[in-house]
């Protein structure tokens, strides 16, 4: 039978875990779990329960809680004075909002408004330019591969996939005080921090596509259409460890079958299609004074 003393002890296979919390990322590990939505939070959990059965469970997840909440502290105690956060909109103060249900921070603060936020620019770069909405109108979708291993180009390591990409961003330098980090139940911390409070930004940095692509290691890409995006988020899991295994050589192959575009061409054409627009508007004609 399982004690509580053996679930606080440092697990012998995985670094920095217990084993109540090598429970938790073992399940991770066995099943497709999108602990970043409510629904894929609370299929592990049910699972969990299936497997342990109800009494060992709760002595698991309460076990699991306090060490939660423990990491926070810890992490809470080594805050930094400043933490940032990145929009494609231009806004004085930054308010609480409920997340939609793809990004509600492993499922931790469910309803609650929250504001999401990151202590170091590679975080955050990738939500500058991502634009929220589909050319439908409906809410977009973003996906980031995790470092690739092998076979990119130009010491890139990260594959952004997203609906839509705008051509600049807002970089928000702002004041910790009223964040709070977000840990997994499993102790999995990834720089995120949220507030439920608005909070008024120190600085403000207006950030180009070209530049942030220049310095980062990132490597943009959007769906061809909303048909393909349908398609290729069935396979997420699939894609994700394909790219993990095979490197670059995947997206060159998504590319020839026409289910990705880099992001840099796609600005490209639309800034080249806003630029003769622009000279064919009245005020760009000679001798019209731009009346």
């Amino acid at each position: 039978m399982i004690d509580e003393e053996w679930l606080f002890s440092p697990s012998n296979e995985y670094k920095d875990c217990s084993n109540a919390q090598a429970i938790y990322r073992k399940m991770l590990e066995k099943g497709n779990y999108l602990v970043d939505t409510i629904e894929g939070s609370d299929a592990v959990l049910s699972n969990m329960k299936k497997l342990f059965g109800s009494r060992l469970y709760r002595k698991i997840y309460a076990a699991l809680k306090i060490q939660q909440k423990r990491k926070i502290s810890e992490i809470k105690s080594k805050k930094p004075a400043f933490l940032f956060h990145a929009s494609t909109r231009r806004l004085d103060v930054l308010l609480p909002k409920i997340p939609p249900t793809n990004a509600s921070q492993f499922a931790t603060f469910r309803d609650r408004p929250i504001l999401c936020a990151a202590d170091n620019f590679g975080k955050v770069e990738v939500y500058l330019f991502r634009d929220l909405y589909k050319t439908d109108g409906k809410r977009g979708v973003t996906m980031i591969s995790n470092v690739v291993k092998k076979g990119m180009p130009d010491g890139k390591q990260k594959v952004v996939v997203s609906s839509n990409f705008c051509q600049k961003g807002y970089l928000y330098k702002l004041p910790s005080q009223s964040f709070v980090p977000v840990v997994r139940l499993d102790g999995y911390f990834d720089n995120e921090w949220v507030s439920f409070k608005e909070v008024k930004p120190v600085k403000v940095e207006e950030k180009t596509f070209e530049e942030v692509e220049e310095k980062s290691k990132l490597l943009y890409f959007v769906f061809y259409n909303l048909k393909v995006e349908k398609d290729f988020l069935k396979n997420v899991f699939n894609w994700k460890k394909k790219l993990e295994t095979e490197g670059y050589s995947v997206v060159e192959e998504l590319i020839k079958e026409e289910k990705l575009i880099p992001a840099k061409s796609v600005l490209n054409v639309l800034k080249n299609f806003l630029e003769k627009k622009k000279e064919k508007l009245p005020i760009n004609r000679k001798g019209n004074e731009g009346r």
